[in-house]
């Protein structure tokens, strides 16, 4: 095979695998359960009122980030009153605690992962 042959196998191979690449991305900063994204660094968080519960969904780059052995906690400030609550983990990538999300309200995550990355988030209803 040609210096050229094998130039252009391997441009062919880049350009087979970008469109992938934008795939896993697509979803990267977008709600898929219908709660407010930030970003904490390296990993993300949906925050979603549900049920008399407030669940973090947790992610990274578009996929479930596990949530086991997770641990942090949640600052709501609602028309200006601070309310402390504990995230504990829940289901699969999930953190929960109980409380409500009233419109206007802002919160922040602090959050600590299995594997000792941290991070915080931070949160505001519109």
């Amino acid at each position: 095979m040609t210096k050229r042959n094998l130039l252009r196998l391997a441009l062919s191979l880049c350009a087979a695998a970008a469109p992938v690449g934008a795939l896993a991305h697509a979803t990267h900063g977008q709600p898929q359960h219908g709660g407010i994204v930030a970003e904490a660094g390296v990993f993300q968080g949906e925050l979603v009122a549900r049920g008399g519960r407030l669940v973090i969904h947790l992610s990274e780059h578009g996929h479930p980030l596990p949530a086991k052995g997770a641990k942090g906690r949640l600052t709501l400030v609602i028309q200006g009153q601070q309310q402390e609550l504990e995230l504990r983990p829940g289901r699969d990538n999930t953190l929960q605690a109980a409380g409500a999300w009233p419109p206007g309200a802002r919160a922040t995550a602090t959050i600590t992962l299995a594997d000792g990355l941290s991070g915080v988030l931070r949160f505001e209803a519109k």
